[in-house]
């Protein structure tokens, strides 16, 4: 894994790279692993938002705008989602790490937070790392920092065959649902419908590529457990996708805080925006 992971480095950085502003806010930038599209707006502190699976960067159009207003906020789809592209047939988490390190640097950022739901934990636990010096903090949302279990694979291996199938519809209806608290579905059902689109937007090699990825990943508990950059980690109490004895499998780092949403499943920055957003704020 660590050839593999210095094989990519290597020819990234020797790929040419690609530019162009879409408007004022949007941009997009190419090389021969992946195509980013990414937005930015407000200024001040880097913060970094990496969405999760089946989701892309509008996934944050409600939670960012008042942080926009002392904070450079920088949203991307990650290749595979929305209108970034995975030109190899897995996407890899070092290979998504690569490419969020590639908008920095189109930027000139030297250092970022970086907030990872999901699978964009996964991508920030990456970044972590091949680019430590890079992150001034690091949050992972309703994450973990641990390899696929065997049930869990065997899981990514069927959701693939669904989609190859064409029927990645069916994914969506079930997936997102889950991802609320179940008491939250009535109330929150037109931000449902919202992801759902969202997610229909994936394309089915974009949705493969991003679950063989997932399946690949290896443990980074201790490349967690031993950092020393400052460390948030955001529990929702009625997670369906990470349970409880997970959540206190994880070994937290010294310099970090721990959050349990107590209204939330895996979406707290959707189904409690301003609690969340008050706490983030607090420690930015």
């Amino acid at each position: 894994m660590y050839t593999s992971n210095c094989f990519i480095s290597f020819f990234l950085n020797r790929y040419e790279i690609k530019t162009k502003n879409l408007n004022k806010m949007n941009k997009y930038i190419e090389n021969e692993l992946f195509t980013v599209e990414y937005k930015i707006q407000g200024k001040g502190n880097v913060i970094v938002f990496l969405h999760g699976y089946l989701e892309a960067k509008e996934i944050w159009d409600d939670f960012i705008p008042s942080l926009t207003q002392n904070n450079t906020i920088i949203t991307i789809d990650l290749p595979s989602h929305g209108k970034s592209i995975c030109k190899q047939e897995v996407a890899t988490m070092e290979l998504l790490a690569q490419a969020v390190n590639a908008v920095l640097e189109n930027e000139n950022i030297a250092k970022a937070t970086l907030i990872g739901h999901s699978m964009g934990g996964y991508v920030t636990l990456a970044f972590l790392e091949l680019f430590p010096h890079k992150l001034n903090m690091l949050s992972l949302l309703h994450s973990h920092p641990f390899a696929d279990t065997e049930l869990t694979k065997e899981n990514r291996l069927r959701e693939i065959d669904i989609v190859k199938d064409g029927h990645k519809e069916l994914l969506i209806n079930t997936n997102i649902p889950k991802a609320f608290a179940t008491k939250n579905l009535e109330t929150m059902s037109h931000i449902l419908q919202k992801i759902k689109q969202i997610a229909l937007q994936t394309t089915d090699s974009g949705i493969i590529a991003a679950l063989k990825g997932m399946r690949e990943r290896r443990d980074r508990h201790n490349i967690l457990s031993q950092t020393l950059i400052p460390f948030i980690y955001v529990f929702g109490e009625h997670d369906n996708y990470i349970s409880e004895e997970t959540f206190k499998k994880i070994l937290m780092p010294k310099n970090s805080n721990t959050i349990i949403m107590e209204n939330s499943g895996h979406n707290s920055f959707l189904e409690e925006t301003e609690l969340l957003l008050n706490i983030y704020k607090r420690f930015f």
